[in-house]
């Protein structure tokens, strides 16, 4: 940024600094690598000819340092290009909260312009004292068909409203991440299942899911899932799925149909007889596992005869010596 500034003084022979002299194309390059959009805007003041090169610029990224919701919305409106390649959103400020309609906004300006990548990142806010006390906002999000990485961490008052469509709303999405909001269980099995042909990798976590989920997907290779809700059931059939992540769910039961497992962290509760691995093999390649009995064997350990890599995580409660001793 600096050595951007420092062309408004240093001329050369004819009155023209040498960056002001090359092509709108590679201004437009120089700028995208600055990797801030505020920085980009910044260098409008250098002089007639940088004044609106920034709002070409493909990649529009606001980090949690400089940026804020009012810069955002000014950084959207004076842009021109007809597409972009990222929407980086990463805000930290709590005196700053965003609401649901302006984060929705930000999805609306994004969609159209057929971004590969897009990040919102927004600050946590301060639950009530009382659960009842929760209002939830509803977030609409909007058809996203070309891009390949779609990544949410909201707030916990946000709902979560996915599109509703029968053709594939997210055709090329690879990774999808969700984080810290709620959402519909059977919108978001009906998303993953029916119209994210593409997906590689989906990783819930800090989600409030109203419902039970069931996720059926072919192209799935990654899932992690930290998901909360009453009583919640579910049910993954995924035949490419390598490697699967379960933390803070302690579902009532589970139903998992891989094939191709070989990597397992499971840090809840697990109950043979209602979490049940189905076509699985014998062996994986690493298994971790946190165990809430320190007295006794975890019982994901007899689901499988060989582990090549295994982590195990004990949580030791104080107790007494003569529970141990009745333990024992």
């Amino acid at each position: 940024m600096q050595t951007l500034m420092a062309t408004k003084s240093s001329r050369v022979a004819g009155g023209q600094d040498r960056i002001s002299g090359l092509s709108d194309e590679l201004l437009e390059t120089i700028l995208n690598r600055l990797h801030s959009a505020a920085d980009a805007a910044r260098t409008s003041v250098l002089s007639r000819r940088w004044r609106s090169v920034w709002t070409r610029i493909p990649d529009l990224i606001f980090l949690n340092d400089v940026a804020s919701p009012d810069a955002v919305d000014a950084a959207m409106a004076a842009h021109s290009a007809p597409a972009i390649d990222r929407l980086a959103v990463a805000l930290a400020d709590m005196s700053r909260p965003v609401s649901a309609a302006r984060a929705a906004a930000w999805l609306r300006f994004a969609a159209p312009r057929t971004p590969r990548e897009v990040h919102l990142v927004l600050p946590p806010k301060q639950p009530p004292a009382r659960e009842e006390d929760v209002v939830f906002e509803d977030l609409e999000v909007p058809l996203f068909p070309t891009t390949e990485f779609l990544n949410v961490n909201l707030v916990y008052d946000f709902r979560l409203r996915l599109p509703v469509a029968e053709a594939s709303v997210f055709e090329n999405l690879r990774v999808l991440c969700i984080s810290r909001c709620a959402a519909s269980g059977a919108d978001l099995s009906r998303v993953v299942s029916t119209q994210c042909p593409s997906l590689l990798s989906l990783d819930l976590s800090l989600l409030d899911a109203d419902g039970d989920l069931s996720f059926r997907s072919d192209t799935l290779e990654r899932l992690s899932l930290g998901v909360v809700g009453d009583n919640l059931r579910l049910e993954v059939t995924a035949p490419s799925l390598e490697w699967l992540q379960v933390h803070g769910c302690n579902p009532a039961e589970a139903r998992i149909t891989a094939p191709k497992l070989t990597e397992v962290e499971w840090d809840d509760v697990y109950d043979p007889a209602l979490h049940i691995f189905h076509g699985t093999g014998r062996r994986l390649h690493r298994l971790a596992v946190t165990q809430w009995v320190w007295y006794q064997v975890p019982p994901l350990l007899q689901r499988f005869d060989v582990v090549d890599e295994l982590s195990l995580h004990l949580l030791v409660l104080p107790v007494s010596l003569s529970l141990v001793d009745r333990a024992l």
